[in-house]
């Protein structure tokens, strides 16, 4: 926080109050009274919840425009008084000082980073999406739809039936001025406006994911995003904070290429070489450059198998294909063993008994004995990413040539030399099962990380891959079933009960 010295009475009750808002004493689940944070007292919690429930009187309509979501301007003849210390009911109404759009806004920020912000060199002036809630009083559309996310994602989170009416609410609104941008662009829209709307279409895109409300519009979105990113052209990426944006814009439009089995844009060399001549690839940059390899291999897979029943001749085809699967897989294991350098120590097996959620027993006891912790997220991220490409081109060839992955596996171990410290699959090593195996022992950690909410988006579709590819663990697919209905759900992603169901992709 910035210095106190200059500021007035109020100013520093106001920050006391947004303190005590963003940074909770136990529990996230707003852990603290009114009485208490009236009275600038730290509030030690309750005993036991006490819940007093008037039920002579019938229930009150709800207005989503007012705070609190009662009508107070038209108060009904009967109304229902309902006081709870649980911490799950309490009104956003923290002080006057705090608006409800803070609150949200904070609570995104803090817990579901989506522009991966902490990549960011030091001495980096703010995030990309915190400058989205940079100027409040323009009420631009990718202002509103952050809002609409923001609100959204808090509701979940705290289980707040009001803050969702009013995030469904101020998510219609954002749709119809982003369609009514959308019809006045031109090649002489400015690239401020473009950004501008592609950040629009992100969010509603994100807003679906949390919502969780329809199976099918997160990747109308996509579409969106995908159009948008084409018009700007790869330079307009080149810039450290679009270019930081463009890892996340790519990894929703490569799964949306997966679900369409084409050919997808992102794998031509403009788009894995110019965004990067300024700032410089990553480890994972060259990792999600192969991921978006993946689509036009599945393409090309359909094309010999839809040609094979009419008796052309497809060998020709077939070794072009096989040829750019094993230079795939070869680029991957390089970079494994890259990483395994780089990493000598970042990974490391615990009992899962020791590090069991804290809350949602029913979910089961875990069908692991150890779990797979790691440095930092980042290098979570990468080793579900390794495994999961290796699933989508382990399984590529079955419809074709089942038999014909072991001779494009080349292990490489015999150019390494051990002892390897990290407790992880290397290049060559371990079935299919095994590494679908390896990215569920790193759901813990995920959930359990510093942004776990932003952790369970990230294995959202791996975990779905790994699930096709573990038909002989039922154990571990239910197991995954529950994780995805219950935990997701937990850390406000409703998309992970549609996920359960096998229907989201």
């Amino acid at each position: 926080m910035s210095s106190f010295c200059a500021a007035s009475e109020a100013e520093l009750q106001s920050r006391v109050f947004l303190t005590i808002a963003l940074n909770p004493l136990k529990d996230e689940k707003l852990p603290y009274c009114l009485r208490c944070l009236n009275a600038s007292r730290q509030c030690l919690g309750y005993g036991n919840p006490q819940v007093f429930i008037n039920q002579m009187l019938s229930p009150a309509p709800l207005n989503p425009d007012t705070k609190g979501g009662q009508n107070i301007q038209n108060p009904p003849r009967k109304m229902t008084f309902k006081f709870s210390t649980s911490g799950t009911k309490l009104s956003m109404m923290l002080s006057p000082g705090i608006s409800r759009d803070e609150i949200t806004i904070s609570h995104l920020i803090r817990k579901f980073p989506v522009d991966f912000a902490w990549r960011l060199p030091p001495g980096a002036h703010g995030s990309p999406l915190s400058a989205v809630f940079s100027n409040p009083s323009e009420r631009t559309t990718a202002y509103m739809a952050g809002i609409c996310l923001a609100e959204a994602f808090f509701a979940r989170a705290h289980k707040r039936h009001d803050l969702v009416v009013h995030a469904t609410l101020l998510y219609n609104r954002s749709l119809q001025h982003l369609r009514q941008d959308l019809q006045d662009l031109s090649r002489h829209t400015s690239a401020a406006a473009m950004y501008s709307n592609l950040w629009s279409s992100f969010l509603l895109c994100l807003y679906e994911v949390v919502s969780g409300v329809s199976s099918v519009g997160w990747l109308e979105h996509c579409h969106g995003i995908t159009a948008l990113i084409q018009m700007l052209g790869p330079y307009a990426f080149q810039e450290l904070d679009t270019n930081l944006m463009l890892e996340t814009y790519r990894g929703l439009i490569v799964v949306n290429f997966l679900l369409q089995r084409k050919h997808c844009f992102l794998e031509t060399a403009d788009w894995k070489t110019i965004p990067w001549l300024i700032k410089g690839k990553s480890l994972g940059s060259s990792l999600q450059d192969l991921f978006c390899d993946i689509p036009g291999l599945i393409e090309d897979v359909d094309v010999i198998t839809s040609r094979s029943t009419l008796g052309e001749d497809l060998e020709g085809m077939k070794e072009a294909l096989y040829g750019k699967i094993e230079n795939t897989i070869q680029q991957a294991h390089q970079l494994r063993w890259r990483w395994e350098q780089d990493h000598a120590n970042a990974c490391k097996e615990v009992p899962s008994s020791g590090y069991s959620p804290s809350s949602s027993s029913d979910r089961g006891s875990s069908p692991f004995p150890t779990v797979l912790h790691f440095s930092n997220m980042d290098r979570a991220i990468e080793i579900v990413f390794f495994n999961t490409l290796h699933l989508l081109i382990d399984t590529l060839l079955d419809p074709i040539a089942p038999d014909a992955m072991p001779f494009l596996n080349p292990s490489g171990l015999q150019e390494y030399f051990g002892p390897f410290q990290n407790p992880l699959l290397l290049p060559g090593q371990g079935s299919r099962e095994d590494h679908a195996l390896e990215i569920c022992r790193i759901v813990d950690f995920m959930s359990h990380c510093k942004y776990d909410s932003l952790g369970m988006f990230m294995l959202l579709f791996p975990l779905y891959v790994a699930r096709l590819c573990l038909a002989r663990r039922p154990d571990v697919c239910s197991w995954i079933g529950r994780v995805m209905n219950q935990l997701v759900r937990e850390k406000g992603l409703n998309i992970g009960e549609v996920l359960s169901e096998g229907t989201a992709y």
